[in-house]
């Protein structure tokens, strides 16, 4: 899936589920580190630090250049985007829509 057609030659491709944070745990804070029972002071919920995502987006695009380069085919990120924008090859970006949409059916099961 495309978020836009095309700025300025880029091409922005849409994230594989797996590139979100997890979702945080739903148990309260206070009884998963057992402050309860230790009778210690700790920082607020708000403390808690977001899991990372299961697979960094650094790793899909190398996965994704790696790719194209073995096949002969021109792919180039903007890696100071926060999403996915791409250039290359028509070629090159069909593949890595095709790549992208089996890690999210991957990330699905």
């Amino acid at each position: 899936m495309v978020l836009l057609a095309s700025v300025g030659g880029w091409t922005a491709l849409a994230l594989p589920p797996l590139c979100a944070p997890e979702p945080a745990s739903n148990a309260p804070l206070f009884l998963l580190d057992g402050v309860h029972v230790l009778m210690r002071q700790r920082g607020s919920e708000v403390d808690r630090a977001a899991p990372p995502p299961r697979l960094g987006l650094p790793l899909v695009m190398q996965m994704l250049e790696e790719d194209a380069r073995g096949r002969s085919m021109n792919l180039e990120f903007l890696r100071s985007a926060p999403g996915l924008l791409a250039r290359g090859d028509d070629a090159a970006l069909a593949t890595a829509r095709a790549l992208l949409a089996d890690l999210a059916a991957q990330g699905a099961l």
